[in-house]
Formats: C-alpha cells, sequence, structure tokens
C-alpha cells in the first residue's frame, strides 16, 4: 500500500471503565496515529471542547480527567468526543479524525413516601410511616431520614434515623408518632420527611409528605372546676392523659414522658398563691378539652376575657400558657390574675357561647 505525501491521522477514543456513579472520576484516553508518509505540524487534539497542542506525530496517547456530574440520572449515556487535527493535513483523509466513546451513569435513586393515619381528633394518636427505597443502580452513602412533624403535634422519641449505606433495591420503614395538642381546630396537618444521602461528593435529597384531617367532636358543654377534677380520677383515663400531656408538658414533673392521676392531683392541690392558682386552673381546662366537654374553638365571652383580646377556649389557654412562661413578679400580678380568672369562667362553665 503506497502511504500519502501528507500526514494521515487517526483517532480513537476509549473510557477507562464502562460504567461510572456521579462524582466519581473517568478518564477518556485519546490514542492518535499518523498513518500519513509526512509529520503533522501544528498537531492537536480536542476532547468535549479541550485542545491540547502536540509535537508532530507519529503515535500518540493522550489522557483526558473529568468528574461525573451530580445530576446524571441513573441508566443515562454519556458521550465524548475526539478531534485530531493537523494544519499540513489532506482534507479529504479526515473521516477518521474523529472518534468516540461512551460509558454508562450508575446513579443512587432514593425515593420516599410517607403514610399517615387520615383522620383524628384533636389529641388522639396519629401514626406516621416513611418508606423509603434506593430505585438507583449505585449505592446511596451516608443515608438520614429526617422527619418533621406539622406544628402543634406533640412527638416522642427521635425524629431522625441514620440509615447509613442504602445498596441497589434496598428499601426500608421508619414509623414515628405524635398527637395534636388540644389546641388543634378542624383542618389538616402536613407531615413530611426527606431522606439526605451522596455518592462520591454529591449529594442528593429525597422527600415526602402526607395529611391528616383533624376533625371535631360536639362538646359536652359540661365543663368542671378543678376541684371536681381533683375527685374525679376515674374520668382521668390513660388517653385522656395522654391528650393533655401532648398539649402541655409542665404537668409531667417525673419527666417520664407521661401523665399520671398522681401528678394532675398535685397540680389541683392547695392553689392558694400564683403561680399554683393558674397552674391549677390549667390541667381543669385541658382535662375539659381532652374529655370534650368543651373544643378549642369553642367560642367564649365574659367582660375579663374580651378585655384580654380572647375569642375562643383555645385562645384563652395559649394566653394562660404564655402568662405562666413569666415569673410572677409584681409587674406580672395582673396578668396572672386575668389568665385565672378567664381559666375559671371557662371551667365553671359561665364563658361558653355554644
Amino acid at each position: 500500500m503506497t502511504r500519502s505525501a501528507s500526514p494521515d491521522l487517526k483517532a480513537a477514543l476509549a473510557f477507562d471503565k464502562a460504567q461510572a456513579a456521579p462524582g466519581e472520576t473517568v478518564t477518556a484516553t485519546a490514542t492518535l496515529t499518523n498513518q500519513g508518509a509526512v509529520a503533522s505540524e501544528n498537531t492537536s487534539v480536542t476532547v468535549d471542547g479541550v485542545t491540547r497542542q502536540l509535537p508532530p506525530l507519529g503515535w500518540a496517547a493522550e489522557a483526558f480527567t473529568s468528574t461525573v456530574p451530580c445530576d446524571a440520572a441513573d441508566g443515562t449515556t454519556r458521550r465524548s468526543g475526539a478531534t485530531v487535527t493537523a494544519a499540513n493535513e489532506n482534507a479529504a483523509l479526515r473521516a477518521d479524525n474523529t472518534a468516540t466513546a461512551s460509558y454508562t451513569v450508575k446513579a443512587p435513586k432514593v425515593t420516599v413516601s410517607v403514610a399517615a393515619t387520615p383522620s383524628v381528633k384533636a389529641g388522639e394518636t396519629v401514626t406516621y410511616v416513611v418508606t423509603y427505597k434506593n430505585e438507583g443502580t449505585s449505592a446511596a452513602s451516608g443515608a438520614r431520614l429526617a422527619f418533621t412533624p406539622p406544628p402543634g403535634v406533640y412527638t416522642t422519641g427521635p425524629l431522625t434515623r441514620e440509615l447509613g449505606t442504602l445498596a441497589p433495591g434496598r428499601q426500608g420503614t421508619a414509623t414515628f408518632t405524635g398527637r395534636p395538642g388540644l389546641l388543634t381546630e378542624a383542618g389538616t396537618l402536613q407531615a413530611a420527611a426527606k431522606v439526605a444521602y451522596g455518592s462520591n461528593a454529591c449529594a442528593y435529597e429525597a422527600s415526602g409528605s402526607a395529611a391528616t384531617t383533624v376533625t371535631v367532636q360536639a362538646p359536652g358543654r359540661d365543663p368542671m372546676l378543678p376541684a371536681l377534677w381533683a375527685l374525679r380520677g376515674d374520668l382521668q383515663t390513660d388517653e385522656v392523659l395522654a391528650r393533655v400531656h401532648a398539649t402541655d408538658q409542665r404537668y409531667d414533673t417525673g419527666g417520664d414522658g407521661t401523665l399520671s392521676r398522681q401528678e394532675t392531683g398535685a397540680a389541683f392541690l392547695l392553689p392558694v398563691l400564683q403561680p399554683r392558682r393558674l397552674r391549677a386552673e390549667m390541667p381543669a381546662t385541658l382535662l375539659n378539652l381532652g374529655t370534650r366537654r368543651i373544643n378549642a374553638g369553642t367560642r367564649v365571652e365574659t367582660v375579663t376575657i374580651r378585655r384580654l383580646g380572647l375569642r375562643t377556649a383555645g385562645d384563652a389557654v395559649r394566653y394562660a400558657q404564655a402568662t405562666l412562661a413569666q415569673p410572677p413578679s409584681l409587674q406580672n400580678v395582673i396578668r396572672y390574675t386575668d389568665a385565672t380568672l378567664a381559666l375559671t369562667e371557662i371551667n365553671s362553665g359561665i364563658a361558653e357561647r355554644y
């Protein structure tokens, strides 16, 4: 075969791996040969927009490194191209001056879904089940699940779970429970969960959410004062006490995450001076809410309640809670008196406007 009197450059391109994950380094090697009889002049090779000048060549190999983009989707094919040129090259011989190569992306892809108890009344238990799965073909490293309950929903236990490395196809569930406080009115509560994970230096996040509808039961219209609640331990069932505890944890003096009849009973003893008087009216109001004798949205009105700008039983409880967060000092005497009177009027049944 007679070799041409001009350079005849040929390019070949190959990646060092057939599959790669986001954040991983890949190397494309361009192999260049001169099949002509004349040395090439001003020779250059370009791979994916990066150009390098080469000496006159008979044969050369150039390596180009790059990183798989973090947004490269699982299963996609990424291609690169190489072109070799020379100033004195015969244009008619350029058919093999270009070459392509490709690799397949293997990426993690975590999905998250949340299932929640569809409907509850204020204070009742809501169960959330978070399901996660790595549907990608690469491991998801450092996976961490974080659950965000709706505002006003009391939960126990940690809200985060360290999931570690999720291999392709691995799935699991995490269960969380909570109770919307008794001050929750009718409406929708939205809970969310997310899983943060990585691949090499790439960071990802997947999320899901679920809604629970809070319904309202017609109130019994028979609230009781603290003295009567102190005698009616039989009405303070574990479920009712759990509803109260979800709304206000200050009466859990044992710090065990539950409320007992002994603890509510202690709050009702000798409420002579502030803040004990207000602290005694508060659990009585919460027990009235927890037993559905009144609702958070029950309209209330007295001279004192109107002066304080309150409209519902829930407003009055929130005002009392904010009062108890302040010291019972001389400058707060009037506020403590007003808050106590407002709850007393509710617990005695004279403030309600059904």
